[in-house]
């Protein structure tokens, strides 16, 4: 209400890109006021590197009683135009299941088949999930988790066949998603398989 236009005539508002000139260096220039307002699908939207904000403003008096203070910043946009990095963002979320199915190969030898869903990271632009690292156990022994048994690069297909079993033991396998710090979701643990 007590704001009013610029004395000199500039709008409220000038946006400035940078263009490169044929004989000056790149510099700041502002966007001609007949291609405004700009719509998100033009390129011009994204280039914006800087706004001028000019005003004036008044106390509502009138008279000999009014004052009026003129004011113009240049807003520089810090992050615009800097490239997008690919960071680690959050540690990574696995919550689907696991599923280890024993079985037999072409061969007759025994093996088997693990399957887990994808991590919700995986894929979503940031190196969330890089691999997912499986382990297994021999239940029939008692035996813990130890070093990981192999790691699986994320976007290749969720599944792996471990031939490396025997006949009648009972094994556990647990699977987890892995970033690039190297963070690990919480491991998903299968049933118990039985090879035959």
């Amino acid at each position: 209400r007590n704001l009013l236009k610029p004395s000199n005539g500039d709008p409220f508002m000038r946006f400035f890109i940078y263009r490169a000139f044929p004989s000056a260096p790149t510099q700041l220039d502002s966007i001609a006021s007949g291609t405004l307002p700009l719509n998100a699908n033009d390129f011009l939207a994204d280039s914006i590197r800087a706004v001028r904000v000019s005003m004036r403003s008044t106390n509502g008096l009138t008279g000999g009683d009014e004052r009026i203070t003129e004011m113009s910043r240049l807003i520089t946009m810090k992050n615009a135009g800097m490239r997008t990095l690919k960071t680690c963002g959050d540690g990574p979320i696995l919550t689907a299941s696991l599923t280890a199915t024993p079985g037999l190969d072409v061969s007759g030898d025994p093996i088997v088949t693990l399957l887990w869903g994808a991590s919700v990271d995986d894929g979503s632009g940031e190196n969330d999930v890089q691999r997912y690292v499986l382990w297994r156990r021999n239940v029939s022994l008692g035996s813990a988790f130890g070093d990981p048994l192999v790691s699986v690069p994320a976007g290749t297909g969720n599944t792996y066949v471990d031939s490396e079993v025997d006949a009648g033991t009972v094994y556990q396998y647990q699977v987890a998603a892995q970033d690039c710090t190297p963070a690990l979701s919480g491991g998903i643990i299968s049933l118990n398989a039985v090879v035959p």
